[in-house]
């Protein structure tokens, strides 16, 4: 990962903290999304802390001028080598009774956020004939759950979408991932009141992650499963 440029978004803590210090410590540069900049100082100083050189952008991934702003401050630290898309939002409600705004906001960050990402990096990686896309979607895009119907959704879309795009990608140089973890000990998740021991922990997802990321040109992996041992 030394020399490589990226973005991570949803990078104010959780697992897309994890991912950018991960990243940081194997010596890539980032590009920190979240909307929240007291979060995402605090994640660049742990970057720091092992030898990165973090950048903070404050931005919402529901609007196209974050990704322009993100991929554009990517390209003057040298191009975009990678793309984190990981920022997410989760309400619980069964289908008749979940505020449509709440599900509104699901669909506009987890499915329409990493959207305007790859929209935006894509066509600079074509450019170079390289780069890396890891969608971070979750077990619920594979399956669903009582209550879960919107997010559910929402997530299958993304992997609908990775799906998709690795096959409009395919021999290009260009090489995307859906990453699918379980429960994972977050402040979304402890927020909900889902925790429960034995959980995957935020760096269990940045370790796979950064193994996807480090792979040589000419390996693909197409999708990876994170579930507790």
């Amino acid at each position: 990962m030394s020399g490589r440029v990226g973005v991570v978004t949803g990078a104010g803590r959780g697992i897309g903290r994890a991912i950018a210090v991960k990243l940081s410590s194997m010596g890539a540069s980032t590009v920190l999304v979240s909307r929240t900049e007291s979060e995402l100082e605090e994640t660049a100083a742990l970057c720091e802390e092992v030898g990165g050189r973090p950048q903070i952008l404050p931005g919402d991934v529901r609007d196209p001028s974050t990704a322009k702003e993100a991929v554009s401050m990517a390209l003057d630290s040298g191009g975009i080598d990678f793309l984190v898309n990981n920022a997410g939002v989760a309400h619980v409600g069964r289908v008749w009774e979940i505020d449509p705004g709440l599900a509104e906001e699901m669909v506009e960050v987890n499915l329409m956020g990493a959207f305007y990402m790859m929209r935006e990096a894509i066509p600079h990686m074509l450019e170079r004939g390289r780069g890396d896309v890891v969608n971070v979607i979750s077990q619920l895009g594979k399956w669903t759950a009582p209550g879960w119907g919107m997010y559910s959704a929402s997530k299958h879309a993304l992997a609908a979408l990775t799906a998709t795009l690795r096959e409009e990608l395919a021999g290009t140089g260009v090489r995307v991932v859906g990453v699918y973890p379980g429960a994972v000990d977050t402040p979304l998740l402890r927020r909900l009141g889902r925790t429960r021991p034995g959980i995957l922990s935020p760096d269990d997802v940045a370790d796979a992650v950064a193994f996807v990321l480090s792979r040589r040109a000419g390996v693909m992996i197409y999708d990876v499963t994170i579930l507790p041992g």
